[in-house]
This record gives C-alpha cells, sequence and structure tokens, in this order.
C-alpha cells in the first residue's frame, strides 16, 4: 500500500477518533464515571485504535523531513493509547495517575510534538498547528491545577472546580477541532499530494 493511501486510512481514523470522543462522553456517568452504554467499549476501543493510526499517518507524513522528531512523536502517541486502552478495562477514572500519563503521553505531548512538525514543514495549515499548541497549553494547565490543588470529581466544592472544568471544556473542544481537522485535511486536503510531490 502507497504512503498516500495510508495517509489518507489516517485522515480518517482521525476523523473516526473525533467521533469516538464524542461518543465516550455520552456512554459514560459523568460523576462516576462508569459506562452507562454497551457502545462505550465501542467507542473506546475505536477511539485508540484509531489514535494509533492517525499517529502512524502523520509520522509518514513527516518522517522524510523531520525523521527523529517524527519518529518520537508516534511512539509517545502510540504508548498514550495503548494505556488508554488499557485502563478502560481496569477500574480507573479521570485523574488516576495512569490515565493523566496516557492522556499527557498522546493528547498533550504528541498532539504538541505534530503540531510542532505542521508548523515547521507546513504540510497543514499553520492555523492547525496553534490549535494543537492552544489544545496542549490548556491540558496542560488543567492537570497543573487540577492536581496541584486537589480538584477531582469526589470534592465537587472545591474552589478551583470550576476552574478545572472550564480547562477541560476547553481542552475537549480544542482536541475535538485537532482531530477532526487533521483528519479531514490527510483522508481530503493537499496533504496526501505533499508525501508524493518531486520536491519531498
Amino acid at each position: 500500500m502507497s504512503p498516500n493511501n495510508l495517509i489518507r486510512i489516517a485522515g480518517i481514523a482521525g476523523i473516526v477518533s473525533a467521533v469516538c470522543t464524542i461518543g465516550i462522553s455520552f456512554t459514560i456517568d459523568q460523576t462516576t464515571y462508569a459506562p452507562t452504554s454497551p457502545l462505550y467499549w465501542v467507542f473506546v476501543v475505536g477511539g485508540g485504535l484509531a489514535g494509533i493510526l492517525l499517529a502512524i499517518g502523520l509520522y509518514l507524513l513527516y518522517r522524510k523531513e523531520v525523521p527523529a522528531l517524527s519518529l518520537i512523536a508516534v511512539l509517545l502517541s502510540t504508548l498514550g493509547y495503548l494505556l488508554f486502552l488499557a485502563t478502560a478495562f481496569t477500574p480507573s477514572k479521570p485523574g488516576d495517575i495512569a490515565v493523566v500519563l496516557a492522556d499527557t503521553l498522546s493528547n498533550i505531548i504528541g498532539v504538541a510534538l505534530f503540531s510542532w512538525l505542521a508548523y515547521n514543514t507546513r504540510k497543514l495549515p499553520r492555523a492547525l498547528a496553534f490549535i494543537g499548541f492552544a489544545n496542549s497549553i490548556v491540558a496542560g494547565t488543567m492537570y497543573a491545577v487540577a492536581l496541584g490543588a486537589g480538584v477531582n470529581p469526589t470534592n465537587p466544592n472545591h474552589p478551583l472546580t470550576g476552574v478545572v472544568m472550564a480547562l477541560y471544556l476547553a481542552y475537549f473542544i480544542l482536541l475535538l477541532i485537532w482531530s477532526m481537522w487533521t483528519g479531514i485535511a490527510l483522508a481530503f486536503g493537499k496533504a496526501r499530494q505533499a508525501v508524493v510531490s518531486p520536491a519531498n
């Protein structure tokens, strides 16, 4: 299979990943984080596998220009998604160290690195890179506040709970935009042509 076809599949996976992220939020109890529908497992597994495919596609897009950084980005992102899949089948919840680590690897560091590659290579829109940077900054700030101040779902009366929830909502929206936009750009945009361009 050609790199262009693999990148197109990765783009579709990016769109699927965004859809699964939305699906997870609708099939989980927001207080206990227990699944409320059998579809939850479909969204979790589908989202994890789609995230890995997206990361691999982005690696293929950037590896010729920036081999070392693109390899680091795909390895960290893939490790994060694998941890997500593992924690989905354990009694973990947001805020647990394994979940935070998985989120940090895939959706904070991974997104930031791929955004940096987009910004520097211009193979994807620079505006998309800025969305990725904003996503990582907001998510990092959210975890810094939540973990530093001890904000968690079992303590809704904490004075910084509202701040953490606002940061989470912003992070959720930015990640959805980044995943969906990246997916569309890879699947239907000009990024695929950049792989086989004579200049590359």
